[in-house]
């Protein structure tokens, strides 16, 4: 019956925010970017979804290079999932120092392709290794599947 438990919580535990086949290789606007990324890097009640104001932040921080025109690039894309992921742990200082170590510091030219697709690489590969359902993993996956079933009553009952 553990073992049980503990496949079903691995299983409902989403190890990749977004894989790197799931994103699009077009620049995208905006809108799109937060109808993309938005809830798919919202993981629970204590992370906010992200917003246009935290966007136009890490741009405004450097952390990210302004879009080319009004448009995100798939660089922008894998870069805010980055971001995201990222600033759960470190603070915005850290993740600067961290993006300047690996050369991938915002230019106003954009990232280096290359680079960027690397280092998403790495993080997919981390992300996707087995790990074992510790209690604390469940303790998130359970967080994880209640917040999403709240979120769910509270539309049903604005809509009703």
């Amino acid at each position: 019956m553990e073992d049980q438990m503990r496949q079903l919580l691995a299983a409902c535990i989403d190890t990749t925010p977004v894989p790197a086949g799931s994103l699009p290789d077009i620049d995208l606007y905006m809108d799109q970017v937060l109808a993309l990324l938005g809830e798919r890097l919202h993981t629970g009640p204590e992370e906010k979804p992200l917003t246009k104001t935290m966007v136009n932040n890490y741009t405004k921080q450097k952390l990210l290079p302004k879009p080319a025109g009004k448009k995100y690039t798939p660089e922008h894309l894998k870069m805010l999932v980055l971001l995201q992921c990222l600033k759960r742990s470190l603070s915005l200082e850290e993740i600067r120092r961290l993006l300047a170590a690996e050369g991938l510091a915002a230019s106003p030219e954009g990232y280096d392709r290359e680079r960027v697709a690397a280092r998403y690489r790495d993080f997919e590969q981390y992300y996707l290794k087995p790990r074992p359902v510790t209690a604390a993993v469940a303790t998130t996956a359970v967080k994880r599947i209640i917040w999403g079933m709240f979120q769910k009553m509270v539309l049903v009952a604005v809509i009703s």
